[in-house]
């Protein structure tokens, strides 16, 4: 079997520097933005597909959490939403809906959010939690025009939850 010495030197180098950080995910990834920023190079970030964001799912895999919301259109805040550690990148969400308090509840979707994407992309903010130790991010969800959306805010910019049900 024939050995690609590059490919084998950045594995080589890569399970070095995850050593360092004790494989702390978060960690490494502060280190590596560190390391950008005292690199002086100009860094050009492509906008995240949207179509990676936020992907109806049939199931979550195996060994991942899937979270349960339901969404109820009789709550005077007229939106879902939660403090999500990033570190749980992907984020697997039962989506359920009601009308009201005591209406038949209704399955949405099971969907894989990309939290660290919705960040970047701003349908997400930062939300500082006490005693936490992974950043957070509030996941907000509304429900307009019969469709749900995730929107950080009223007035940001709001990225349709559908999709095809795919394998994850």
């Amino acid at each position: 079997m024939w050995i690609d010495k590059i490919v084998e030197e950045t594995r080589k180098a890569r399970e070095e520097h995850a050593a360092r950080f004790n494989y702390d995910l978060e960690a490494i990834y502060r280190d590596l933005k560190e390391e950008e920023k005292k690199s002086g190079r100009r860094v050009i970030s492509l906008p995240p597909n949207v179509f990676d964001l936020c992907i109806a799912v049939s199931s979550n895999p195996a060994g991942s959490r899937l979270h349960e919301w339901t969404y109820n259109d009789a709550d005077p805040k007229s939106c879902c939403q939660h403090p999500v550690p990033l570190s749980e990148s992907p984020f697997y969400l039962r989506l359920l809906w009601r009308t009201s308090g005591e209406a038949q509840v209704y399955p949405v979707g099971i969907f894989k959010i990309n939290l660290r994407g919705l960040l970047e992309a701003g349908y997400v903010n930062y939300d500082p939690v006490k005693d936490s130790t992974s950043p957070n991010i509030r996941l907000r969800i509304v429900h307009s025009e019969a469709r749900f959306f995730i929107q950080s805010d009223k007035k940001g910019p709001r990225l349709l939850m559908q999709g095809k049900s795919t394998n994850t």
